[in-house]
């Protein structure tokens, strides 16, 4: 698959302060999902489950595994999104054609649903 950018993001090892239902755990390396989750912010994520639409998810696109909400357009086109407007030049579209090259590494969770972007409503 080759080589994987670890610039937005740390793998480490689940520990004992892990949601039981966690497969794994990541450190943010950028801030596109704030005001939710900074840089350095430790989410977990669980394999299980894929995320609903507007939940944020981990996703692995062009070699970079990325933290981002998602939606899918009536065309079948993916957009990975930030939750903010001024983080909107980090959004993500993949056609529907190129949706094969994107793989979900799991949901993100979070204590309770984010609302989708306001610039998406």
């Amino acid at each position: 698959m080759g080589t994987v950018d670890t610039q937005c993001f740390e793998f480490i090892s689940r520990g004992d302060e892990s949601p039981k239902d966690s497969d794994y755990c990541l450190i943010l390396g950028e801030d596109a999902m704030e005001p939710f989750f900074r840089c350095g912010d430790m989410v977990y994520i669980t394999r299980s489950i894929l995320p609903e639409e507007f939940q944020p998810g981990v996703f692995m696109y062009e070699g970079k595994v990325i933290c981002r909400q998602w939606c899918e357009d009536y065309s079948g086109t993916l957009h990975l999104l930030c939750p903010e407007r001024k983080n909107a030049a980090l959004n993500i579209t993949i056609p529907r054609s190129e949706r094969g090259k994107c793989l979900c590494l799991g949901s993100v969770i979070t204590r309770r649903p984010l609302p989708p972007p306001d610039y998406c409503t």
